[in-house]
This record gives structure tokens, C-alpha cells and sequence, in this order.
């Protein structure tokens, strides 16, 4: 089966229990931790291995999927996926949970990765429209999973069954793609009278400045969703006194997200100034909800800031497969490699700054980020302006 539109709902299954298993990861941190007798520091570090896989496997192995192909790719990570939740649940010990996080990182990373990379080939004219649709998806597991994973760990389930859910979504993933091709042309690959052989990956092509820009873009992006969405809770119980909105402060986040990722997709071809625009009211509402003391309106500011920052990652993602329409394995790659470096680092960053001048003052430093990253979307512009 060759259809788009199948690739299109694989993409979107495959996106939506990466998100789930996102936001499920999250509530069963202080579970895991009680079970294994690890201190906050230890769960720290297995969430950096998380992401640190997450920012080397897409870098490194990105380019692979133009090579061998998309298809081959997914399907390799998909069983990877499957393989590593069963030794999370199966084996209960600290030493295995570790290495699990870091293949969970880096199957995760390389699905998404190697699902953009797909859609960008299949969708050459459309590639933001169907990147929103798809991402639209990671939001709508994010904001489902921690009340799908509450309930059930109220039905007698422990922290095991946020793994077994996802490995057996990544196991339907496998199977779905038997049944389809996803087809182009493989930039890396030439016929030879030996046969076929790979050509060296083209790294060079990340130092050009326009994709420097996209970099940094992405990589303050994330930074500002991953330290806002981890911090949250922190917010509405230290800054806010108000514990018992948490739940509600972090669902808004992501389904404001989901919903302006799907205006965004209907948004025709707007994409660059949308995206520009997302950078600066995301700074707005982060400064805002600085200042903001009453919990009703703070979550309000929740979910505008969620709304306001929706739109950039999957428009970004496109920006750089046209930049290398050739080499879309390799550019998507290095996105999520991007991505995984801002999401490792700003949790840390941002606890820093809540120690020492309190959680209110962090939220107003990542608003300064989100205008940098306006900065260096706008220099993608103007370089993209001078190519021309």
C-alpha cells in the first residue's frame, strides 16, 4: 500500500504514543524513584540519558534513512522500541532502567526524526501543513497520557504499565509498516557496476548558515517547552500556592499546543511569519505569567503560552527539508538532535534559576530565550533573502 494518507496516520499513531509515553513518563518519575530507592539527582540523571540519546542517535544516524530508506529505518526502531520496554518492565533493576531510558531516548528520537524526514518526502508542497498535522498528535498523547496513567495506577497498575503501552504501540507501528512503501529516492545510494553502496553523509551541508539558524531555532524552542512543561507544577505549588491546578496547568499547555498546531497546519502559506509571530507571544505570555498572581488567570496564561508556541517546532522542521529536499533523513535528524540538546539542558537551567531567585524569574529568562529565538528565525530570513 502506497497511499499518503496511511503514512500520514502511521506517522500520526507512531507521534501520539511517543507523546503519551512523554507525559506518562513524567507522572511515574517519584514512582520509579521510590521503587528503586533513588534520589532526585539519580532521576535527574536518568532524564538527561533520555535526552542525551535523543541528541546523538538522530545526529549521528539520521542520514541513514536517505540511505536504506525511511521505511527500513522505522521499522528497525520501532522493534528497538519494543525490545527495550519489555526489558523495562521485565527486569527490575536500576542498572537495566538506566539503559532503558537511554534506548528509550534514542528509539523515540529516531521515530520522530525518520517520521518527519517521511512526511516532508511524501508532502514536498504541503510539508508544513501535514508536519503540524503530525505533531498536533505528539500534543494530544502529551496531554492525555498523565491522566490515561493516573487512572490506571488508580486500577491497581504500577509505573511498569506506561512501558507495556508503549511497546505495544510501537509493535502495531511495526506490523502497520509492513504493509506499506514509502517511497523516493535514496540521495545517498548510486548504482555502481559493484551494485549499490552508500556515499559518505553529507555534514557538511549543517554548517551552512541558513541551517545554523534552524538549529539554534529549534534548540531554543525546546528549550522553552521542556523547561516550562516540567516546571508548571512547580509554579502553580511554590509560586502560586495553588497545587490543585497543576494537573489542569499542564494539560492546557499541551492541548492549546495541539490546537495550534492544527490552526497552524490550515494556515496556507503564512508558515514563516506564523512563526516569527509564535516566537514573540510565547515570550509575551512566559513575561506575563511572571507577574501574574491570581491561579485562574495564570492558567489562562497557560494556555495562550501553549497556543503561542505550538506552531514553530513542526514549521522549522519543514524550513530545513527544503532547505535539502535530497536529504531529509539527515536534515530532520539533526532537528531532533537540536531539539533533544535545548530539552536537556533547560530543565537544569531553569532549576538553577528557581534555587536562587525563584520560580518566577525563571519563567522570565526563558521569555528572553523565545525572543532570541525570534532573532534567529529572522536571520534565516534575511539570509534565505540574500541567497535569493
Amino acid at each position: 500500500m502506497t497511499s499518503k494518507k496511511f503514512l500520514l496516520w502511521i506517522s500520526m499513531f507512531l507521534t501520539f504514543f511517543m507523546g503519551f509515553g512523554a507525559g506518562g513518563f513524567q507522572l511515574a518519575l517519584l514512582r520509579i524513584a521510590g521503587e528503586f530507592n533513588i534520589s532526585s539527582g539519580m532521576v535527574g540523571a536518568l532524564v538527561a540519558a533520555q535526552f542525551s540519546a535523543a541528541v546523538v542517535f538522530p545526529v549521528a544516524f539520521g542520514w541513514l534513512s536517505d540511505a536504506i530508506g525511511k521505511k527500513k529505518v522505522l521499522m528497525i526502531w520501532c522493534a528497538v522500541m519494543v525490545v527495550d520496554c519489555v526489558f523495562i518492565a521485565a527486569f527490575p533493576r536500576v542498572a537495566v532502567f538506566a539503559a532503558g531510558m537511554f534506548f528509550w531516548g534514542a528509539g523515540g528520537s529516531m521515530c520522530e526524526s525518520t517520521c518527519g524526514a517521511a512526511i516532508n518526502d511524501a508532502y514536498e508542497k504541503n510539508r508544513e501543513r501535514y508536519m503540524n498535522y503530525v505533531q498536533a498528535f505528539f500534543c494530544l498523547g502529551a496531554a492525555v497520557g498523565p491522566f490515561i496513567t493516573d487512572f490506571l495506577f488508580g486500577s491497581g497498575f504500577d509505573w511498569r504499565i506506561v512501558f507495556i503501552i508503549g511497546g505495544s504501540a510501537y509493535g502495531l507501528g511495526f506490523v502497520f509498516l509492513i504493509f506499506i512503501k514509502i517511497g523516493k529516492p535514496d540521495a545517498l545510494r548510486i548504482s555502481g557496476a559493484s551494485g549499490v553502496k552508500i556515499n559518505k553523509p553529507p555534514y557538511g551541508l549543517l554548517l551552512r548558515p541558513v541551517f545554523i539558524c534552524l538549529i539554534i531555532s529549534i534548540t531554543l524552542y525546546v528549550a522553552v517547552e521542556t523547561a516550562v512543561s516540567f516546571f508548571l507544577d512547580y509554579l502553580f505549588t511554590e509560586g502560586l500556592s495553588a497545587p490543585q491546578f497543576s494537573a489542569a496547568a499542564i494539560s492546557l499547555f499541551w492541548i492549546s499546543m495541539m490546537v495550534s498546531r492544527l490552526i497552524s497546519a490550515l494556515a496556507g502559506k503564512s508558515e514563516k511569519k506564523l512563526t516569527q509571530l509564535s516566537f514573540l507571544l510565547t515570550a509575551l505570555f512566559a513575561a506575563i505569567i511572571t507577574f501574574v498572581k491570581n491561579p485562574a488567570l495564570a492558567l489562562v496564561c497557560c494556555f495562550m503560552l501553549g497556543f503561542s508556541h505550538g506552531p514553530v517546532w513542526p514549521n522549522i522542521v519543514a524550513f530545513a527539508a527544503r532547505e535539502h529536499p535530497d536529504n531529509t533523513g539527515l536534515t530532520s535528524g539533526s532537528m531532533t538532535g537540536g531539539s533533544g540538546f535545548g530539552g536537556a539542558l533547560s530543565p537544569v537551567l531553569m532549576g538553577v534559576i528557581a534555587d536562587r531567585a525563584g520560580i518566577r524569574a525563571s519563567f522570565l529568562v526563558f521569555a528572553a530565550v523565545s525572543v532570541l529565538g525570534f532573532l534567529s528565525v529572522m536571520g534565516y530570513l534575511r539570509l534565505k533573502k540574500k541567497v535569493v
